[in-house]
């Protein structure tokens, strides 16, 4: 089980230092450290590994009986298609659960995730809502 947790959070690394960012300094690594640690909530992870090496992970959990949701995908890019093979594979796993959508990748605007989504052909797009307390 330790390596199992220990290996997520070394590619997280890794994967920081290729984007030349500190791992520490994002916001998200504190969540993703919190997330594997408790593994024990229904939330899944598939992992892709060169030997004994992780070279990528995406977490999904199940929503209900149709929809998953992806909480994290890293992978090291220096493997040609690794995000490619990684949907793949996370896809088989939730046929096997015969859940039909799987929401993924926030892409946040960013010209480059939206493309990358775009290949996937998605049946749809969820809308983003703001929610708040209303004025009195």
């Amino acid at each position: 089980m330790l390596v199992y947790v220990v290996s997520p959070l070394l590619l997280y690394k890794r994967w920081t230092k290729g984007k030349k960012q500190d791992h520490m300094e994002m916001n998200e690594y504190s969540a993703f450290e919190r997330y594997i640690h408790q593994m024990d909530t229904g939330n899944y992870l598939v992992s892709l590994h060169d030997g004994n090496r992780m070279i990528g992970f995406a977490s999904f959990e199940i929503l209900n009986e149709k929809y998953a949701i992806c909480h994290f995908a890293k992978a090291e890019k220096v493997y040609k298609g690794v995000y490619d093979s990684l949907n793949y594979y996370v896809g088989q796993k939730l046929k096997e659960y015969n859940i039909r959508y799987w929401n993924f990748e926030q892409d946040l605007g960013i010209p480059g995730l939206r493309q990358s989504k775009r290949k996937y052909k998605p049946e749809f797009y969820l809308k983003k809502c703001i929610v708040g307390l209303k004025n009195e």
